[in-house]
């Protein structure tokens, strides 16, 4: 059975692309005090692309990620690690 969800998508005829970019679009218009602001580690953001917390190290050096480096560290916002992975699947 599908979710009700998924059926109300359906019925909008609303395409999940279009969902996810309206999602991020609300988010970024939420102000800086919301939960999408939260910082991740390289860790917990590697588990969410299924990457190897190095790759995710290699992308902040790289500037692929947009992140914040906090003396030897870096951590990346909720916000930004879902723009990256809307712009990995458009590539």
């Amino acid at each position: 059975m599908l979710s009700a969800t998924y059926q109300a998508l359906v019925r909008a005829r609303i395409t999940p692309e279009e969902l996810k970019k309206a999602v991020v679009e609300a988010l970024k218009s939420m102000g800086p005090n919301n939960a999408f602001n939260e910082l991740l580690t390289t860790k917990q953001a590697a588990k969410s692309l299924c990457l190897h917390p190095d790759t995710v190290r290699k992308y902040c050096r790289e500037a692929r990620i947009r992140c914040i480096k906090l003396g030897r560290v870096y951590r990346i916002r909720y916000i930004d690690l879902l723009e990256f992975m809307e712009m990995k699947e458009e590539a």
